[in-house]
């Protein structure tokens, strides 16, 4: 996510109107050619993310907590939905000898 769906998301927790400055730079950021609706979409664009990345936690948790235990499973689940939406690539596991156990859903994620 970058600096402007983030500043949008504090703005909007916030209550805060979004200038015509800042609409521009949205507008730039996601290189759409009217500004019109920009908001709105930002709004959902952060609701999408939000969505893809709670699933995803679930379904990896579900899979963790039964070999990890629940708050690490937990844990877990929650760390690679971020980094695998974000294509980040991060890794917790050293070995990968957790990714053999439930290689099925994490090939999907």
């Amino acid at each position: 996510m970058d600096l402007y769906r983030l500043g949008v998301i504090f703005a909007l927790f916030f209550n805060r109107r979004i200038g015509l400055a800042n609409r521009t730079l949205i507008q730039e950021s996601v290189n759409s050619n009217v500004l019109k609706g920009i908001v709105r979409l930002m709004k959902n664009v952060i609701l999408g993310t939000v969505v893809f990345e709670c699933i995803g936690a679930l379904l990896l948790s579900i899979r963790f907590v039964p070999h990890m235990g629940v708050a690490r499973g937990i844990y877990n689940g929650i760390f690679h939905s971020i980094t695998a939406f974000c294509n980040a690539g991060f890794d917790l596991w050293a070995d990968m000898s957790h990714i053999h156990r439930c290689q099925g859903i994490m090939m999907i994620m």
